[in-house]
């Protein structure tokens, strides 16, 4: 029995030495933990409970140590002892003093603990922070419990569930469908699991069965900035719509949810990707989410197919695929005839392929369902500016301007035709008008430039296109514009250096090369300027008749090598 009670106290004891140790060490490994846990990408409850628990272990052994712990107490000897060597041992044990200044030192080292603990805290918020604000690395869709009477054997979940995963297949690791395994009970709830999960997508819901009636309630939440999708309908935004008893014991309610939310994730990724301008990827989420829709035996109110071939178009033509984007908006029209923005993206297509005509019947259609349409006005404007419609163009371009005063694009259109007008100094009030809107248009400075060069005022007209090329480096056509106002002045070599950045930007700039080789010839530079209207000739055969007229080239038009290369055809 005594020996029992001196085995539990010595237990008692031994832990009374160690047990602030434990949760110290327990502590820095709970920590470590949660720091994988949120450099993994994990957002959930988990890492914040093992910082937490890290935290708070790590604090209390620290404390214990710097201002609790009193061994001394149970040592027996006084500080001063000296060396005492055991019989039978040839190591002596340490004496009181090493023992204190052993003892001090675990003191200083958990002082130093207690100061590293605020790091910790600090920095597991900034490695939160920092994961929160990294783009997902996936495409992710979370899908939380459908709340209902008799859940389990009515399996909605589990449907959309399996349907997603199945659709989603061909994707691979790009695209991940993830359950929550819990409901939710408002937007503000699944927009906090979806940034904790870094998904794109969240879908939940919840339904009642009530006699033969079945009121269910369906959210779709996109988790992204929406300002550049298209609205979604009342189907999918939470309002509660009746359904038959039936479909749902046979499973049809099931499959007909489980389908639409596939469109609706696919069309999501497109848009995604649109937005990422990776538009060829794009193309192939929409024409999934299409193939989806053309399956399901319900038509589909949350998204019209409309909105998903109109972005079809939109791709396409970013893509200079003139004649896909036409058949896609052509299907858009067909299902939805009463929409104005397809109407102008069509008509911008037809003047891509020339049919001019065609593009300005569709412009009009826009403006029949809209009259206060100021894009189609302005497209209007465009097709007529193509036409050399000068003065039906300008009209179509106040038009746009009483409707929106504030459109810089049409200020800037509205100039360029003035100039075409001759109406040099009201160009510029249009121009000044746009850049007034948005300061940094470089195209609206450019034009400035050109109208203020015929007007004779150059040192303006340089200040313009100065303003163009600090706002975009890579605008070549600013640097010619400038070459060629410098090249009037006769400061060659200041337009030559001009010419020479025009070309590094776009090398089959052939008007760089032609009025490079001017610059040389007004210089009696002979050499130069017959290699750069070499270059301008392989680049624009048609240039070697507008030589012959150029006045630029007087100086030189006598030599042999010059006139070889002109009679060189």
């Amino acid at each position: 029995m005594g020996d029992n009670g001196n085995s539990s106290g010595g237990l008692v004891a031994f832990f009374q030495r160690v047990w602030a140790g434990v949760v110290g060490v327990f502590g820095v490994v709970s920590a470590i933990l949660g720091y994988i846990e949120l450099a993994e990408g994990n957002l959930g409850l988990l890492p914040l409970v093992l910082l937490g628990v890290g935290v708070a272990g790590l604090f209390l052994s620290c404390f214990y140590y710097a201002f609790i712990w009193k061994p001394e107490l149970g040592d027996g000897q006084s500080a001063g002892s000296l060396i005492i060597t055991p019989p039978g041992s040839n190591q002596p044990v340490l004496s009181q003093g090493k023992k204190e200044k052993h003892r001090k030192r675990i003191r200083w080292i958990a002082r130093f603990g207690l100061l590293i603990v605020p790091l910790l805290v600090w920095g597991g918020y900034k490695v939160y922070q920092y994961q929160v604000n990294l783009p997902p690395t996936d495409f992710k869709i979370l899908v939380a419990n459908f709340e209902g009477s008799d859940a389990k054997n009515h399996r909605v979940t589990q449907e959309i569930f399996r349907n997603l995963e199945r659709e989603m297949e061909p994707y691979g690791d790009e695209v991940k469908v993830k359950r929550l395994n819990k409901s939710l009970g408002s937007i503000k709830e699944a927009k906090n699991a979806g940034k904790s999960q870094k998904a794109a997508i969240v879908i939940w819901g919840d339904y009642q069965v009530m006699d033969d009636i079945v009121p269910i309630s369906v959210n779709f939440e996109i988790l992204k900035d929406t300002t550049n999708f298209p609205k979604l309908g009342e189907s999918v935004k939470g309002k509660t719509q009746p359904a038959q008893l039936s479909e749902l014991t046979s499973f049809n309610l099931q499959t007909n949810l489980s389908q639409e939310m596939t469109y609706l994730s696919l069309f999501t990724l497109g848009m995604y990707r649109y937005i990422d301008d990776d538009l060829q990827q794009a193309i192939q989420y929409y024409k999934q989410a299409l193939s989806v829709s053309q399956e399901t035996n319900i038509p589909i109110a949350s998204l019209g197919k409309e909105v998903v071939y109109s972005y079809l178009g939109i791709c396409s033509y970013l893509l200079e695929l003139y004649d896909e984007a036409r058949s896609f908006y052509n299907q858009a029209i067909t299902i939805n005839p009463r929409c104005d923005i397809v109407w102008n993206e069509y008509g911008l297509t037809l003047l891509k392929l020339g049919k001019h005509q065609e593009a300005i019947a569709s412009f009009n259609k826009a403006l029949a369902i809209n009259p206060d349409d100021d894009l189609a006005w302005n497209n209007l404007g465009l097709a007529s500016l193509i036409l050399g419609k000068h003065k039906k163009a300008l009209t179509y371009f106040n038009e746009a301007l009483a409707i929106n005063p504030d459109d810089n694009h049409n200020w800037n259109y509205r100039g360029f035709t003035l100039e075409k007008l001759g109406k040099y100094k009201e160009a510029i009030e249009s121009y000044d008008k746009a850049l007034a809107i948005n300061p940094d248009y470089d195209i609206a400075w450019n034009n400035r430039g050109a109208a203020l060069k015929e007007l004779g005022k150059y040192e303006e007209a340089i200040s313009s296109y100065n303003k163009a090329i600090a706002i975009n480096p890579d605008y070549n056509f600013a640097w010619l514009s400038h070459g060629v106002i410098l090249d009037e002045l006769g400061r060659y070599e200041e337009a030559i250096a001009s010419f020479d950045k025009a070309i590094v930007i776009n090398p089959n700039l052939y008007q760089a090369w032609y009025n490079k080789a001017t610059s040389y010839a007004l210089q009696n530079n002979i050499s130069s300027a017959i290699e750069n209207l070499e270059q301008a000739f392989s680049l624009n055969p048609q240039l070697r008749e507008y030589i012959k007229t150029d006045t630029d080239f007087d100086a030189i038009r006598n030599e042999q090598r010059f006139k070889d290369l002109i009679e060189n055809q």
